[in-house]
């Protein structure tokens, strides 16, 4: 679990990395979405994600790499889960903490 905490509006950048070692000279393809589930129990589908294809590291994995970007407008913990579907059928989530702003007293 995510221990990265946020302020409200706060720009979230949300990342999910796909590897694939099945066909190591293809690009891997996914059709990849997500769902944001704020803390009031409302959540919000992203489908489509456009990602990065392909890269390789030293151990021969491709990777595509999808980032989505949210900003906050609640307070609490915010749940977040990835899922791709195609040739590579994968979830993976986390969530993350929304502090709220609040104004300064001091004068």
């Amino acid at each position: 679990m995510s221990t990265q905490a946020y302020e409200v509006g706060q720009t979230v950048e949300l990342i999910y990395r796909l590897k694939s070692t099945a066909v190591p000279s293809s690009p891997v393809t996914a059709n990849v979405g997500l769902v944001v589930t704020d803390p009031t129990g409302i959540d919000t589908t992203y489908t489509a994600l456009s990602g990065t294809t392909p890269s390789s590291d030293s151990t021969k994995l491709h990777i595509a790499e999808f980032r989505k970007l949210i900003r906050p407008t609640v307070a609490g913990r915010w749940r977040y889960q990835f899922y791709s579907t195609g040739i590579l059928v994968t979830t993976d989530g986390d969530a993350f903490a929304v502090r709220g702003v609040y104004a300064s007293t001091s004068t």
